[in-house]
């Protein structure tokens, strides 16, 4: 045989042992795949069986609220006892819950392991709102419409009525649009005003008719001229120390358009 076959016979030797050991490493690393494969398999079949049956519901906690009843909400809810807890949509409940309950915001479902639902939330009842024909609009500090109400006090809390002939669009769950851009931020300060001197309870009605000659009634005594809402937090603080002043049978006007001076008349003087 001469040299070169034997060079020949020797290269191919050796790329048969390569062969061998490259088909070896390759069943071992399929047999290794293929067991992975099964024991993802059978933790995944494990998982899935305690899950459906060791994880279901078997109560539900909701924040107390005097608003609505508990009972109400669960069933609003649609969890029942015995669901599997992990098929619940949180998401989807979160939202039916704040569109069905209109004082409830911030909803919150957390699914509890082992065997437990949590529904928590806000309340937001609105200080004030807008007032359309017969129809009332709770609106929260965002100027956002919460609920249509046959009343002002509907849910049991004060609010103010703010009434102006300029609103485009009031719908529940929008923001109000008014055709005059400058009054959403009017209201805005009437708000932060009213707020920051903690008479909410004491005024019923603002009427932005005129938004340059603004009016209110206070403690359903008082016809309050308030002219702009320039200074506005300055002249309800005027209108609050003005009525401190005088006795609890007294009733009148009081004009505050001129944050210099407060000018009273009494009616029955």
């Amino acid at each position: 045989m001469s040299e070169r076959d034997t060079t020949t016979q020797v290269v191919t030797d050796e790329k048969s042992v390569f062969d061998v050991k490259d088909k070896k490493r390759y069943n071992k690393l399929r047999q290794w795949l293929l067991f992975s494969v099964i024991i993802v398999l059978c933790v995944g079949v494990v998982a899935w069986i305690l899950i459906t049956n060791l994880c279901k519901v078997a109560t539900v906690d909701v924040k107390p609220t005097e608003l609505y009843s508990v009972e109400d909400i669960i069933a609003s809810a649609g969890i029942k006892e015995g669901d599997v807890l992990y098929s619940i949509d949180a998401a989807r409940i979160e939202k039916k819950l704040e569109a069905e309950y209109h004082y409830l915001c911030n909803v919150k479902v957390s699914l509890v392991f082992p065997s437990s639902v949590s529904i928590s939330f806000d309340e937001d009842m609105g200080d004030m709102c807008i007032k359309l024909g017969e129809e009332y609009y709770a609106i929260n500090d965002e100027q956002r419409v919460i609920k249509m109400c046959s009343s002002p006090d509907d849910g049991g809390v004060h609010r103010i009525t703010v009434v102006s002939d300029r609103i485009q669009r009031c719908v529940v769950g929008e923001k109000v649009i008014y055709s005059d851009d400058t009054l959403m931020n009017m209201v805005d300060q009437i708000i932060v005003a009213v707020e920051a001197n903690g008479v909410v309870d004491k005024i019923d009605t603002i009427d932005m008719t005129d938004k340059f000659d603004i009016s209110m009634d206070f403690d359903s005594r008082f016809d309050v001229k308030l002219g702009s809402t320039e200074n506005i937090k300055y002249k309800i603080a005027m209108v609050v120390k003005v009525v401190e002043e005088l006795y609890e049978d007294d009733i009148g006007q009081i004009d505050v358009r001129e944050t210099s001076t407060a000018y009273v008349k009494l009616y029955n003087k």
